[in-house]
């Protein structure tokens, strides 16, 4: 996958955050909203993942878009969608023909999807519209994701640079999974496997602390991850709405001695997630938790807010959020 690199001149590096939006619905579905601003303006922005609720008209209600909306991007520089279960894959059209309207975005896919996956309606017609708009005559704007375990390298790269003084703070993409070998040996053994094992988990570290956004990144996937990217961890995103198959990430983590983090994770209520003894985990070792969760409202988010130089966060729960203690 060919790397890129993005350059911004900013004013001040005081000013140099980077917002982060885990948002969930009642009983299944979730999306997270990245974006990197100097208080002025928005320097880049990324979404992981779509779903709305309601038909796919014009009733249909998608939290993402809607902070996208309210925040005013024009148009967002990145999807990445991590794998094509239903939860993560609702609504792809909707979201991009809005909020990336003349298909510039880079988009990023895990290695090996193809139609012949068992993949809902939905995940299809998503995956006909990113091919049909991203990757058709002179545009090759998408990138399948996959990671050698030998090797973690750049995929992505933005520098900002501050212009009173010329120093310079650089957020990169490492893309930790899914590990190529693994899904080789399946394939090759001609064994099922499930869409989980597609995906895509990465890293966005930046000034050299990372953020990490883990997808449905199954247990038995952690042993092939880097550790080098589990030691300086802001945030993580915790996978597979905090089930007990991936405890194996917060131990190894906890092994890593990360502490001081912020977790966050979204509900998935017919499996009656997030298990609390995950939750319990992750409070061990970051102390601030949090969750969508079942509720009045159409949906919940969580808002991290991150200075990148000083690294002090605010946090931000609407609807069904909340703050485990």
């Amino acid at each position: 996958m060919n790397s890129c690199h993005q350059r911004f001149p900013i004013e001040d590096f005081r000013k140099l955050r980077f917002r982060i939006f885990t948002i969930g619905y009642v009983s299944e579905g979730e999306s997270v909203l990245g974006v990197i601003d100097d208080g002025d303006r928005h320097l880049y922005s990324f979404v992981i993942d779509s779903y709305q609720i309601g038909d796919e008209n014009d009733s249909a209600f998608n939290g993402t878009l809607e902070k996208i909306r309210e925040l005013g991007i024009s148009s967002i520089d990145a999807f990445i969608w991590t794998h094509p279960d239903t939860d993560h894959s609702v609504g792809i059209q909707k979201l991009l023909s809005e909020a990336d309207s003349e298909a510039r975005a880079k988009i990023f896919l895990p290695a090996m999807l193809s139609k012949e996956l068992d993949m809902t309606d939905e995940a299809r017609a998503g995956m006909d519209y990113l091919f049909e708009h991203y990757n058709k005559g002179k545009k090759y704007n998408m990138s399948m994701v996959v990671k050698n375990p030998s090797v973690t390298h750049c995929d992505h790269k933005l520098t900002f640079e501050e212009r009173r003084s010329g120093r310079k703070i650089t957020a990169e993409f490492y893309f930790l999974a899914p590990c190529g070998a693994r899904l080789l040996r399946n394939t090759c053994a001609n064994q099922c496997f499930g869409l989980n094992r597609l995906s895509i988990m990465f890293a966005l570290r930046i000034n050299y602390f990372d953020y990490l956004f883990c997808g449905d990144l199954m247990g038995d996937d952690v042993q092939f991850l880097d550790k080098d990217f589990l030691k300086n961890v802001s945030f993580v995103k915790i996978p597979h709405h905090g089930s007990s198959h991936t405890r194996q990430l917060p131990q190894l983590m906890k092994m890593q001695k990360v502490a001081d983090s912020i977790a966050t994770t979204t509900t998935f209520s017919k499996c009656n997630l997030p298990e609390e003894e995950i939750i319990r985990i992750y409070q061990s070792l970051c102390g601030n938790v949090y969750s969508t969760s079942e509720g009045s409202h159409k949906y919940g988010c969580i808002e991290t807010d991150f200075n990148i130089r000083d690294l002090s966060c605010n946090v931000i729960l609407s609807g069904n959020a909340k703050a485990y203690v």
